[in-house]
C-alpha cells in the first residue's frame, strides 16, 4: 500500500495547532456544560470515564475538579459543593467605559455590589449566588461572579476569594483605562446577612 507522508512543517505545526484547540475546546465545553446545568460531581466524572475509555479524548482529566480548575476554560473553579464562575469586575467596567468617560470630572466609581442567593424554582434546590454591580452613570445591571450548587457554599471566603482579591487590587491602585485611572469605592450590599459594608473595613 502506498504511503504518502506530507513533511512541510508549516502543515505539521497547523495540524498540531488544530488538535491543541480542539483539545481545549472539549475541556472548556464540558466545563461550561457542567456548570450551566448544574451538573453533580459524580455525574461528571463518570460521563469523564466514559469518554476517556473510548480514547478519544485521552486529555480529558478523571476527576471533576481536575476539569473545572482546568486554565484553559480560565473562568471556572470548583467552589464545594457546587462551581464558581467569575466575570471579572475589571472586565465589566471597560464593557462600560464610554458611559464612564461621558462624564470628564468623574474621579471616583461608587461601585454597588449585591450578593444574594436566588432559588430558581420553588421545587428545585438549585441555589445560584451572583455578585451584581452597578454604577451611578449606568443603568446596566452588570455580572461579577456566580456560585452554582445544589446548597449554599460550604467556604463562603473560597466563593468570594475572586472578586476580593479583584476589589482590594483595584482599590489599592485604582481603576486605569485607556490612560485615566479612577478611585474605586465599593459598596458591598447583602440582604441574607443583613448588613452593609465595604470590603475595606
Amino acid at each position: 500500500m502506498l504511503h504518502v507522508s506530507d513533511d512541510n512543517p508549516e502543515n505539521s505545526e497547523e495540524s498540531y495547532n488544530e488538535n491543541e484547540s480542539t483539545e481545549n475546546d472539549i475541556c472548556g465545553d464540558i466545563a461550561v456544560w457542567a456548570v450551566r446545568d448544574g451538573i453533580t460531581h459524580a455525574s461528571l466524572e463518570r460521563l469523564l470515564q466514559l469518554l476517556r475509555k473510548s480514547n478519544r479524548y485521552p486529555q480529558l482529566p478523571a476527576k471533576a475538579n481536575a476539569l473545572l480548575g482546568n486554565p484553559t476554560n480560565g473562568l471556572f473553579r470548583s467552589v464545594e459543593p457546587g462551581y464558581y464562575w467569575h466575570n471579572g469586575l475589571k472586565t465589566c467596567l471597560e464593557k462600560l467605559f464610554e458611559e464612564i468617560s461621558s462624564d470628564e470630572t468623574l474621579k471616583t466609581l461608587f461601585l454597588s455590589i449585591n450578593i444574594d442567593g436566588v432559588p430558581l424554582f420553588k421545587s428545585s434546590d438549585s441555589c445560584p449566588y451572583p455578585i451584581l454591580g452597578s454604577i451611578p452613570c449606568s443603568q446596566q445591571i452588570f455580572f461579577i461572579g456566580c456560585y452554582h450548587g445544589h446548597k449554599k457554599p460550604k467556604d463562603f471566603n473560597n466563593f468570594l476569594k475572586d472578586f476580593v482579591d479583584e476589589t482590594i487590587e483595584l482599590i489599592t491602585t485604582g481603576y486605569n483605562c485607556r490612560g485615566k485611572t479612577y478611585n474605586i469605592n465599593p459598596q458591598l450590599h447583602w440582604p441574607n446577612l443583613a448588613y452593609t459594608t465595604t470590603p475595606a473595613e
